[in-house]
């Protein structure tokens, strides 16, 4: 590598995206180097060139800790088994005199995606591709990608050109073996006159020295600070040559840790390589197109919480679609889903209760909204807290096959299910009390049930088909007021679905460190198990998910990838991210779009009228969620691409 520091620098021609924001993903290679420069100001990719090294899992594991991802660009030849191919590769893929060349096995790739970090191709002997022909190019890159794809989660294929040289004639053939492969990756430091260095050549100069890190690192602070900075991927190595043959040199992960201190405190969030905007894998959300009109600003949407916070995605006809209802002024509007084109019907009233002349129009009431099967009849029903309780109005569509197959679009008037969760016992008193409140089957019976978190804990009701039984004590002194859930930021977070896929509503919400989850118990009661934390640092306080109420307001579960299992999807600056159940954490965080629904997107998506509005749903019936979203024109949806791949 260049044997100078490069700088995080935002000149004129910087400050614009690195690939266009034009609702296409990145497909194959990219006609010029990938940039960081259309993230979101304040955000920064660390990724990692020439490994692996006696360093690299050390640095994996602290950055693992501290909730940083990184991506690791490895080469081929430092793995055994797999040795140098081509007479001029660079140094460190060939020993050098008198000393050892020091290769690592395949497993560290596995490990380095336990610690949470993506994996990228930095071709097999780090040569600089670009004065090489096509042969050679896919001989480099053939073998060593189908090494990272054995360990790399999503089938996401990374590449970055060592010494950043790279012929772009080369990327018809390499596209034709690696149809989705995503590069070339470079970098947003730009080349200061002054003798500023890599950090691989700091290092070098600094050789013995046990301050060799931190000098370094701060070299790289000092130049942020000098020349501000607010976005971009930093370039970094975490195998040095001279360091591989010092027997306990730690410099580069002295490096690492100094610099992500000095980042943190110039206020620097840490996100993935999939973050930039077009880095999409395989697995991703189409481009969102507008799938109604209705629910608009200029209908009036945007005027309350009431309104705008009571969209949901519901099939309340029992078709398999997703469709989208809502309460306006005059009762509950739905727009049912159309089978087999993209959008959804013009709605119309299904009932007229829970309307605002009927005093539903607070807060408190409007925006409790919920939409579940309470009866085991195969559509959903819907509920919604009132001063006296909860109360319920069953669906009387009945889906009978293509065509005009309805037996009516509406909904029964509603009735009182029950009299617990009402003012009396202060269910209206806060945002984190009525706004927690949820429908999901807890107990396995086909109908829903209603939970939802007062300030001692986790409240349950069964439903009996007909009504809701007496509330039970289902969780008791969990995401209580006692242990810090009364925040709207993370008591109104709470979720249910079947996140183990055991048939049975779990409970899940967003706390400062992350996603705590409590399954439901598997003995005929209502109650949950211990809660513990699904995901941490994802969604959490420091990686920025509790700066609005656009953010955290707009987690669900779904089962985003088709196993079975709910997922934990939302929208924050960077796009839709979600983390994907294996029926006990949540692993694998991954962006599915980058390009809308995110804080810079051309139509408004952050603030609450928008933002809080995010929908989980299978809109289309493909068996995979899809995500919907309102906007001041109307609602958009984003359809999943494809089945996910592991």
């Amino acid at each position: 590598m260049r044997n100078h520091l490069w700088l995080l620098v935002l000149s004129s021609a910087a400050c614009q995206p690195s690939v266009p924001l034009t609702g296409q993903s990145v497909e194959g290679l990219s006609q010029q180097m990938i940039r960081g420069t259309g993230l979101p100001p304040q955000r920064i990719i660390l990724t990692y060139d020439d490994g692996p090294g006696r360093n690299t899992l050390d640095i994996a594991s602290f950055l693992h800790q501290q909730g940083i991802p990184a991506t690791f660009f490895v080469n081929g030849c430092h793995f055994w088994g797999h040795p140098a191919v081509h007479p001029n590769s660079s140094q460190s893929c060939q020993p050098s005199s008198g000393a050892a060349l020091h290769n690592y096995p395949e497993y560290i790739l596995g490990q380095l995606v336990n610690y949470e970090h993506h994996l990228g191709s930095h071709a097999q002997d780090h040569l600089a591709l670009g004065q090489h022909p096509t042969s050679l190019v896919l001989s480099q890159l053939s073998d060593h990608q189908e090494v990272i794809d054995r360990w790399q989660p999503h089938h996401l294929q990374l590449f970055r050109p060592p010494h950043l040289s790279w012929n772009y004639a080369h990327n018809t053939a390499v596209e034709n073996l690696f149809p989705e492969v995503l590069g070339p990756f470079g970098h947003d430091l730009i080349n200061q006159s002054g003798g500023l260095r890599f950090d691989s050549g700091c290092l070098r100069q600094q050789g013995l020295s046990p301050n060799a890190g931190a000098l370094c690192a701060m070299e790289y602070l000092q130049a942020i600070s000098t020349f501000p900075v607010d976005r971009g991927i930093l370039l970094m190595h975490d195998r040095e040559v001279a360091s591989e043959n010092r027997a306990g040199d730690r410099s580069t992960y002295d490096f690492t840790v100094a610099l992500v201190q000095g980042l943190r405190a110039l206020g620097f969030v840490f996100v993935p390589l999939d973050a930039v905007p077009g880095v999409l894998g395989p697995h991703r959300m189409h481009s969102p197109t507008l799938w109604t009109s209705a629910f608009s600003d200029s209908s009036g949407w945007a005027s309350r919480a009431s309104y705008y916070g009571s969209l949901r995605l519901a099939d309340v006809d029992g078709d398999g679609d997703q469709d989208l209802c809502g309460r306006g002024a005059a009762g509950i509007y739905c727009a049912l889903a159309n089978n087999s084109s993209a959008g959804f019907a013009a709605p119309t009233l299904w009932v007229a209760g829970f309307s605002s002349a009927q005093g539903w129009s607070a807060d408190r009431y409007g925006t409790t909204l919920m939409f579940a099967d309470l009866d085991n009849d195969g559509d959903d029903d819907v509920c919604a807290r009132g001063p006296q309780g909860i109360w319920c109005a069953r669906s009387r569509a009945k889906y009978l096959g293509p065509g005009p197959a309805l037996l009516s679009h509406s909904f029964e008037q509603p009735t009182l299910w029950t009299s617990n969760y009402s003012d009396s016992q202060a269910w209206g008193n806060h945002v984190s009390y009525y706004g927690s409140l949820r429908l999901g089957d807890v107990d396995r019976d086909g109908r829903a049930d209603i939970c939802g978190r007062g300030a001692q804990g986790i409240f349950c009701a069964r439903s009996n088909g007909n009504t809701f039984n007496q509330w039970v004590m289902a969780l008791s002194n969990e995401f209580s007021d006692a242990k810090g859930w009364r925040a709207e930021k993370y008591g109104a977070t709470l979720m249910m679905g079947d996140i183990n896929g055991d048939g049975r509503a779990d409970i899940c919400g967003r706390g400062v460190y992350g996603v705590s989850c409590a399954i439901a118990k598997n003995n005929g009661t209502m109650s949950f198990d211990k809660p513990s934390l699904w995901i941490k640092h994802r969604f959490s306080n420091g990686d920025a998910w509790s700066s609005d109420a656009g953010k955290y307001l707009s987690l669900r579960l779904a089962d985003v990838d088709g196993d079975g299992n709910a997922d934990i999807c939302g929208r924050n600056d960077t796009g839709v991210a979600c983390a994907f159940s294996n029926r006990y954490v949540f692993k694998n965080y991954l962006h599915l779009q980058n390009q809308y629904f995110h804080d810079a997107d051309p139509t408004p998506s952050s603030a609450r009228p928008y933002g809080t509005t995010f929908q989980l749903g299978d809109v289309t019936g493909d068996g995979l969620a899809d995500a919907c979203l309102r906007g001041p024109g109307g609602v958009r949806c984003a359809v999943a691409a494809d089945k996910i791949r592991y």
